[in-house]
């Protein structure tokens, strides 16, 4: 499928280039996976050449003194790797640089906050124009890192603009006295930027990079593809947390995160049956698969029950955050927890009168040309991040 021509012919005349190299990286909180994609520009597919996967175990620092210094350490270390694992990859294919990176954070690693800005223009007969908007976003930027200063702004996205007082669809080409824009800011610690921005700039320095949190991809990725008709509870399982927030084609209220995921049921049958990880994550399969023997089946499902019942009572307490008292028609489930049927049918004893829809990368499916056996695919939930990041390729 891949045809490096492409790219050497638009390159030749001086065109546009009909397909972009893209890396998309996904930043969570048991993992850090990554997708080296050719982007499609005429056909708007993607076309997948190479995924990396990189195990973490951020809970064995977590009640270290160094806690701290070993996380920062240990993605640093992972980022690494996959930039030069991509870079390998790329030579492979005798094509050596990326045009875009898109990075996405899960939960707890990104703050997502609203801000607004109003200016009054010095010159009211100028037409607004792009590099204005830019200048006013750049400036929030700069405001939220004086508010935050532990942190530093990743990317910012305009929602609304009022001219003159007055909502508009977009400013360009009003002649105004006055101009306010309202945006959401996604702020990571400047130490986690840092790294990204030195792997980068030391593999793919021509690169241009784009930020996003998960939650923000996800309310993205639904509006590109007309899925947002009505609000929806969000509960994005993931491997240390769930992220809880509620999305309408309006905008997007992210609670933070419910200290609960897949990793930390594990952990429970880990030390309840006296096995390693590795063997706990094969039982939790083996039972929602439903192959496992009966004595075994009876215990892990007392484990399961408690567990989650705990999970949900963390949950309750980020509705109440967002300030939901009663239960929504609609929720979607996403994230690794997605792939198991113990939360999905959880949700659904609990929450008999909400339709529950399973979001998987296999959603986003007639975006993507079929991969081949040696390329590999997206698949499940715990793929829907790089899925929908990709989008965001065109």
């Amino acid at each position: 499928m891949y045809n490096k021509d492409i790219v050497m012919f638009g390159d030749f005349f001086g065109h546009k280039k009909n397909v972009s190299h893209v890396l998309a990286v996904d930043i969570g909180t048991a993992s850090i996976s990554a997708v080296l994609a050719a982007a499609y520009l005429k056909e708007n597919k993607r076309e997948i050449l190479r995924i990396f996967r990189y195990q973490v175990n951020l809970v064995a620092y977590s009640n270290t003194k160094e806690s701290g210094d070993r996380t920062s350490r240990l993605l640093k270390e992972k980022l690494l790797k996959a930039f030069a694992e991509a870079s390998a990859a790329l030579r492979e294919i005798s094509f050596g640089h990326i045009d875009l990176l898109l990075v996405s954070f899960s939960d707890p690693f990104f703050l997502d906050e609203k801000i607004e800005k109003k200016v009054f223009r010095a010159n009211l007969q100028a037409p607004i124009n792009q590099t204005e908007i830019n200048y006013i976003l750049k400036s929030l930027e700069e405001d939220a890192k004086h508010s935050h200063g532990s942190l530093a702004a990743a990317s910012s996205e305009a929602l609304a603009y009022l001219v003159n007082g007055y909502e508009v669809t977009s400013p360009i080409g009003y002649k105004a006295k006055s101009l306010e824009v309202f945006a959401a800011l996604t702020l990571i610690t400047p130490i986690l930027k840092e790294y990204i921005e030195s792997a980068k700039n030391k593999f793919f320095p021509e690169c241009s990079v784009k930020y996003f949190s998960d939650a923000r991809v996800l309310w993205n990725a639904l509006r590109l593809t007309d899925n947002l008709s009505e609000p929806l509870l969000f509960l994005d399982i993931g491997g240390e947390v769930t992220g809880v927030f509620l999305a309408s084609s309006a905008g997007i209220e992210h609670t933070g995160a419910a200290t609960f995921g897949i990793r930390t049921l594990e952990r429970r049958i880990s030390a309840s049956f006296g096995m390693d990880h590795l063997d706990a994550e094969a039982m939790l399969k083996m039972y929602t698969a439903g192959t496992l023997d009966d004595p075994k089946k009876d215990k892990i499902e007392k484990i399961i029950s408690l567990a989650l019942t705990d999970w949900w009572s963390e949950i309750h307490k980020a509705l109440l955050r967002l300030g939901i008292k009663g239960l929504p028609k609609k929720a979607m489930v996403s994230g690794g927890g997605a792939d198991f049927s113990v939360f999905p049918v959880f949700i659904k004893e609990n929450m008999k009168e909400t339709d529950i829809i399973i979001l998987k990368s296999e959603a986003f499916k007639d975006f993507f040309y079929p991969s081949s056996s040696n390329q590999g695919s997206l698949l499940g939930g715990g793929d829907v991040i790089l899925s929908a990041l990709l989008l965001f390729a065109i």
